[in-house]
């Protein structure tokens, strides 16, 4: 809950200093080579290894996590991260659909507080006064972030079930690394002079520790107690972030978009009881 809460702002620190594409093929890749000095010790043999999906994983994995360093850069911090902590619900519905997972009344007044409050979050409210944008900047954006991460998630626990909990993490930041060095190849072809560039260390080794700490711990934590129960803490990460986004990046919502976030949060710990 703290790592992801924490790293939400070093990540749109970082990714409005050098851009969402860079900062997110950064923080993979250092958080990859921080993966490759644990393996020794955690690794397992897999039982069988689904490369089709691990590369779909990678792939989609990798274009979701540009996008959030993308609308973290764009929009703003406390509206964008509740807003895709909605992915929780995305993994419901497919577990609803493929799983055939239970749907409770307590999950359904939790999908539709989630709704609600990314509608809250959503509506630039200062804009309807002044006639001006309608929707806050980043928030398509972290739409379609919810949604690959919620895609992503239901995946990921495919793979760990072959592969074991670290082994499977491990192979989808590998795919996810690669993918995302495509891709800023493909949008950037003069290598020497824009991958090379400085970067700030003060910030990308934090972000990069935080995200292999919290994706680790998250992994390891659902391999050893129920998901509802991890998925209820870690949904609270928002809460984190909108408290380090207002005394770091100087970000404030207004009262509306607070309630929002509220809504969210317990919408989201509502799916996963």
């Amino acid at each position: 809950m703290f790592g992801w809460g924490a790293n939400a702002v070093l990540i749109a620190k970082l990714s409005r200093l050098v851009g969402g594409l860079k900062s997110g093929l950064f923080i993979q890749a250092s958080a990859l080579a921080i993966s490759l000095l644990f393996l020794p010790i955690f690794f397992s043999p897999p039982r069988a290894i689904d490369w089709l999906l691990v590369l779909f994983a990678g792939g989609s994995g990798a274009l979701t996590y540009y996008l959030y360093c993308r609308c973290l850069k764009e929009g703003s911090v406390p509206i964008v991260v509740p807003i895709v902590s909605a992915w929780a619900l995305v993994s419901f519905v497919l577990g609803i659909i493929f799983l055939k997972e239970s749907l409770t009344t307590l999950k359904i007044v939790g999908t539709g507080l989630t709704i609600l409050g990314i509608i809250f979050l959503s509506i630039n409210w200062r804009g309807i006064k002044s006639l001006k944008t309608i929707i806050s900047a980043g928030v398509l954006t972290a739409l379609v972030v919810a949604l690959g991460m919620g895609v992503n998630s239901f995946i990921m626990g495919l793979i760990s079930r072959q592969t074991g909990w670290f082994f499977g993490s491990f192979l989808m930041r590998v795919s996810m690394v690669l993918f995302l060095l495509s891709l800023y190849l493909f949008k950037q072809p003069n290598i020497n002079k824009k991958l090379v560039s400085p970067i700030s260390w003060k910030l990308l080794l934090p972000a990069a520790i935080l995200e292999f700490v919290a994706f680790t711990a998250y992994n390891l934590a659902v391999s050893k107690y129920e998901i509802s129960y991890v998925s209820v803490i870690s949904s609270a990460s928002p809460l984190i972030t909108v408290i380090f986004a207002r005394f770091f990046l100087y970000e404030k919502t207004s009262l509306i978009q607070k309630v929002g976030t509220f809504f969210t949060v317990c919408g989201i710990i509502s799916l996963n009881i």
